[in-house]
């Protein structure tokens, strides 16, 4: 075997495990448990957990941009179903974005952990929200993306808008 120039690099290994650790870190301080202060578009909410507000995006579900001709009625139907609701948050194996949001799915309390019973599969199934926003939480995507295509066959929501 010919003797090679290149070399392990220990550092990459500590770089690599230092990010694991990093996010799991950021896992142990999620909340499971929260109330609901406002939407933040249809991308997800600000939450309160104890005495902290935190932002906690949808898994599955793509924000409608502000400049999009439904978006103001898309926020005001969020509005409508989110308000004053006591919430439950699940996480899948990756619980940050590239941008350091926490990403959830998101239960009403008191209903079973069936991803169809999630705010998240609302969003999508009106046509609030497009499917996406999935960054490595891909064990439900084909369903997102299934509802997503039975909202834009229907017509519903955003898709209105669509030609």
């Amino acid at each position: 075997v010919p003797a090679s120039e290149y070399k392990p690099l220990a550092a990459l290994a500590g770089i690599t495990l230092g990010r694991k650790s990093a996010s799991r870190a950021k896992a142990t301080q999620a909340p499971t448990t929260a109330m609901v202060v406002e939407p933040i578009g249809t991308a997800g909410l600000k939450v309160k957990s104890g005495d902290r507000i935190i932002e906690v995006y949808y898994i599955g579900a793509e924000a409608l941009d502000a400049k999009h001709p439904y978006y103001k009625t898309a926020l005001a139907e969020h509005q409508k179903m989110v308000a004053g609701k006591k919430l439950k948050l699940a996480y899948g194996p990756v619980k940050t974005d590239d941008h350091g949001r926490l990403l959830a799915y998101v239960y009403p309390e008191g209903v079973d952990d069936n991803v169809k019973n999630t705010f998240n599969n609302r969003l999508v199934g009106a046509g609030l929200a497009k499917p996406g926003n999935f960054h490595g939480n891909d064990k439900h995507q084909a369903y997102f993306d299934n509802l997503g295509f039975i909202s834009k066959s229907n017509k519903t929501g955003l898709y209105k808008y669509e030609k």
